[in-house]
């Protein structure tokens, strides 16, 4: 038989897994003193419930505004077709080398840069556009790639992009479970970009 002061544990722990973050954004009000003595009333409980979720959905909202990451105008520009994720895992020493090929179709306007979105601390090796080594610049989260050429509306434009480093974060994580190695992500709905390059933006899914 579950007890009242033991159901306000249950409902406190259902809500607090629903959004898991990172300890900066742990719970900051504790919950009000139970009465001395029991068992507790319904309105007490009542107003546990609804503190509960009140403070779930403001550390999801606070979630969310950390992760997402602005578009640029650029990417407006574009519609993305289809990614490719091509990974490789090293759990031994956190590293994850990968490359992610994108695949997009101007939408209007002549392109000549091309925006991603990336994790400042992730490391881009190399970048090709139309097979051919070009050249990029990063500012924050976003990573401009110098097109091999101008593309005019209704063109294909396919980008590669070599990269590496620790995308470990409350987003990816690296773990273990009866000795073996655990990899997860939780990136859904903005935090793709911690750990592949993307137009984070979730207007524009690939076909």
């Amino acid at each position: 038989m579950i007890s009242h002061r033991n159901l306000i544990l249950v409902i406190a722990l259902a809500c607090t897994c629903l959004v898991p973050l990172p300890a900066a954004l742990a719970l900051t009000t504790p919950l009000a003193t139970p009465p001395e003595h029991g068992p507790h009333s319904l309105q007490y409980l009542a107003g546990q419930s609804r503190w509960l979720e009140a403070e779930t959905k403001a550390r999801a909202f606070t979630k969310q505004n950390l992760l997402l990451a602005d578009p640029t105008p650029n990417m407006a520009l574009y519609d993305v077709a289809f990614y490719d994720i091509d990974i490789e895992l090293q759990p031994s020493v956190e590293q994850l080398l990968g490359t992610v090929t994108v695949v997009a179709e101007v939408l209007t306007e002549p392109l000549t840069e091309f925006d991603l979105h990336l994790r400042a601390n992730m490391t881009v090796d190399v970048v090709t556009a139309g097979g051919a080594a070009v050249g990029f610049t990063r500012e924050g989260e976003v990573l401009t790639v110098t097109l091999d050429r101008t593309y005019l509306t209704g063109e294909t434009i396919t980008v590669a992009v070599t990269y590496h480093g620790d995308p470990g974060s409350g987003y990816f994580g690296w773990s273990s479970y009866n000795g073996e190695p655990l990899i997860w992500s939780l990136s859904e709905p903005y935090g793709a970009h911690y750990w592949w390059p993307c137009k984070d933006v979730n207007t524009d899914k690939a076909d």
